[in-house]
This record gives structure tokens, C-alpha cells and sequence, in this order.
């Protein structure tokens, strides 16, 4: 398969580092969670300011930094993302075109916001809000989003299928 663009290792990689960018959008809200905190109550909960004492952090800061966070998760999930994009390609010798596909395409829907996590976010971080802290509800949401990306990119069966085995996907 050397040197052919294969698109079920574009679709699979993608998928991981989709899962990738949104773990790091995660764990880049703890850098300074106090703005997210900020954001979430008074920007998306539409509370009134009168209530907040804290003069060093304002609306335009706190929603500049959220849109910090998400365009530096995208930028480094898909650094990421290619990284190990090109260690499983090269490891089976599969052309290295196809991890820079992956990474290219991320990337422009990532800073295009067409991921569509607006749809389905809710469903992977509902757990994560059950646990009523911020910081440990982020870093929760994190881990369970990168664990299907390592999956995704190292599972036997899913390489397997990627490198065209005889032997059918069972579900064990």
C-alpha cells in the first residue's frame, strides 16, 4: 500500500483526531479556569454582572480566552493528531500522503467550525457534568475523549481492517 492515498486510513484518522481537538479544547479551558467559569455563568447562562466582584476579569476577556482555547486546542490536536497519524503509517508502511491529508482536512474544518460538536458535544461531556466541579468535570471530559482517538489509531482490529486483512472485524 506504499505510496497510495487509502481512504478508509483518512476516514479512521480523522475521526481520531476529531476526537483529539476536542479533548484538548478540554484541557485547555484549565489553563485559566477562572474566565471559563466566567464565560459559562455570566456569558451562557445570561446572569447579570452586579453580582461579580472580580474587576480583572471581563466579558471581552473572558470570551477572547474561550476562543483562545478553542483555536489553539484545534491547532495543537491536530499537530497531534499528525503525530500519531505518521508513527501508525509508518509503522505499516502506508504512504505518510494520507496523515497529511487528515491533517490538512482537520485543520480547515476545525478553524471553519465544522466539526459539528455544537450537535453531539453534549453526549460525550453529559458524564463529566455530573461530577459538579469544573476543573475535575474538564479534565474528566478530556480523558474520555482521547481514549477512543488512541483507540482509533492503535487498536488491532481497526488496523486490521485498515491494512486489508483477510480475517473480518469480529466484535469480541
Amino acid at each position: 500500500m506504499k505510496g497510495k492515498i487509502n481512504w478508509k486510513i483518512i476516514l479512521i484518522h480523522s475521526l481520531g483526531v476529531w476526537f483529539i481537538i476536542h479533548s484538548f479544547h478540554q484541557f485547555a479551558f484549565l489553563y485559566k479556569i477562572e474566565y471559563y467559569k466566567f464565560f459559562l455563568k455570566y456569558i451562557v447562562e445570561n446572569q447579570t454582572f452586579n453580582s461579580y466582584t472580580n474587576q480583572e476579569i471581563t466579558p471581552g476577556k473572558a470570551i477572547s480566552y474561550f476562543f483562545y482555547c478553542k483555536a489553539f486546542g484545534n491547532i495543537i490536536g491536530c499537530f497531534v493528531g499528525l503525530f500519531l497519524s505518521i508513527i501508525v503509517c509508518k509503522k505499516y508502511s502506508w504512504s505518510l500522503i494520507n496523515s497529511l491529508i487528515v491533517f490538512v482536512l482537520m485543520l480547515l474544518l476545525a478553524q471553519l467550525y465544522l466539526l459539528g460538536w455544537n450537535f453531539i458535544g453534549y453526549y460525550f461531556t453529559y458524564l463529566g457534568k455530573l461530577l459538579h466541579n469544573l476543573t475535575w468535570s474538564l479534565l474528566f471530559n478530556g480523558f474520555v475523549l482521547i481514549i477512543p482517538s488512541f483507540i482509533l489509531f492503535f487498536h488491532k482490529k481497526i488496523i486490521a481492517f485498515l491494512r486489508n486483512d483477510k480475517e473480518p472485524l469480529r466484535a469480541t
